[in-house]
């Protein structure tokens, strides 16, 4: 009897990892799990097929008392209960013996990921295009580390013009079946293939295949060179794209597709340590789409700012556009107390006018010559003269300056003169 079970359990695991549309990845787990908890039955004389809610609970504590963390042992119990769920349903066991056995939900490890500095320097001290091409698929790409192991030459690709990579695993349809490669990353990994030719992209010192183990010796030794304050991990790089997205504001829809991510839970763990500014609330950025509530010139400085808070662009980009509002408003305000222009003056050649006219004191002079400086850096390309805070600087400043003196009726940024 006991042999006749032990077949029928060996039959009906295959049938149960070829049911559905469970990707590659999800099989070999699924198969571990069971094979995990039969060879523990198989030495405590349980038979696997036969067993009763108490031995699985029984099994449960055992896998807390080798060591498995609560996600995982989490996850191989419902692999269980799930299996024994599709046993019943093909009439191989009259029902699930275990169908009510449920376990508690584990909170999401909230580990530490390195911010956008530490990532720049973490790329840094990439001593080679194996190393660069690990930090870029883990850290810019999101890759899981299993991914990462499995990725080959064979599977890099062309999208839009963007070098891509196939990820196989990725067959839901929320999911991108790719990542994107960032241009970095992608001349490292072209380095690689025309060293190596084919096989797999990252590779151990000798040549070979990286496994769970190796890879995490790589990065701990990209890790070793920087300031971090913890020992860094490959999941601590793939969650680097999730955390920066939620951070910088990036498409949420597009963070899901690109990382494959769709348990809103593990993304509220960036969420809920988002420092964003309260003028970043959806609320008031949506408003500020659709609704007219503040004068133009002071519209301009906040959108100049989220520009500068959430772009991918230069400091300097947000500081040209402030000031390119702020010479408008003065313009205005000049035209406004019916001030005579001649040509299309700077910021302090509009100052002057108005400081001689008495519409400003000499005080806001100064600042708007301090303004002029910073903005002809940004307007003529010396950017390695704008900094982040220059460019805060420059947009409370301005702001400050356009309250101060406000326009009757103001104009539209979007009209002619």
């Amino acid at each position: 009897m006991f042999d006749e079970d032990a077949r029928t359990w060996a039959n009906e695991v295959p049938l149960f990892l070829a049911a559905g549309t469970k990707s590659d990845l999800t099989r070999k787990m699924y198969e571990r799990d069971l094979r995990r908890f039969a060879e523990w039955c198989a030495t405590l004389s349980y038979v696997p097929l036969r067993a009763d809610a108490g031995q699985v609970h029984e099994f449960a504590g055992h896998l807390g008392n080798i060591g498995h963390k609560p996600r995982t042992i989490y996850r191989e119990m419902t692999t269980v209960r799930v299996f024994f769920g599709f046993l019943a349903a093909r009439g191989v066991i009259a029902t699930n013996p275990i169908a009510d056995l449920r376990w508690s939900t584990p909170p999401l490890e909230n580990r530490e990921v390195p911010t956008v500095g530490e990532l720049r320097e973490i790329w840094s001290g990439c001593k080679d295009d194996n190393e660069r091409a690990t930090v870029g698929l883990l850290g810019f790409c999101g890759m899981r580390p299993s991914e990462v192991e499995s990725a080959t030459f064979a599977n890099l690709g062309e999208v839009e013009g963007h070098q891509i990579l196939r990820v196989p695993a990725r067959n839901n349809q929320f999911q991108r079946p790719y990542v994107v490669i960032p241009e970095p990353v992608s001349a490292a990994i072209a380095n690689l293939r025309t060293r190596l030719g084919s096989g797999a992209i990252i590779r151990t010192g000798w040549d070979n295949s990286v496994d769970r183990n190796s890879l995490r010796t790589i990065v701990m030794r990209i890790g070793s060179r920087t300031s971090l304050r913890y020992e860094l991990k490959p999941l601590d790089l793939t969650f680097c794209l999730r955390s920066i997205a939620v951070e910088r504001g990036f498409a949420y829809g597009e963070v899901v597709r690109s990382v494959g991510e769709a348990e809103s839970r593990r993304l509220a763990i960036w969420a809920a340590r988002s420092t964003g500014a309260i003028e970043d609330h959806p609320a008031l950025r949506l408003s500020r789409l659709v609704l007219p509530t503040k004068p133009d010139s002071l519209a301009a400085m906040e959108e100049a700012g989220t520009m500068l808070r959430l772009s991918d662009a230069h400091p300097a980009a947000a500081t040209a556009f402030a000031g390119a509002a702020l010479e408008k408003h003065l313009r205005d305000l000049a035209r406004e107390n019916e001030i005579p222009l001649r040509g299309e003056g700077k910021l302090s050649a509009y100052a002057a006018v108005l400081k001689s006219r008495g519409v400003i004191d000499n005080r806001t002079l100064q600042s708007i010559n301090r303004l002029q400086d910073i903005r002809n850096d940004a307007a003529h390309g010396w950017f390695e003269r704008v900094s982040s805070s220059d460019a805060a600087w420059f947009i409370t400043n301005a702001t400050e300056l356009i309250r101060r003196y406000p326009l009757t009726e103001p104009g539209s940024l979007g009209q002619g003169d």
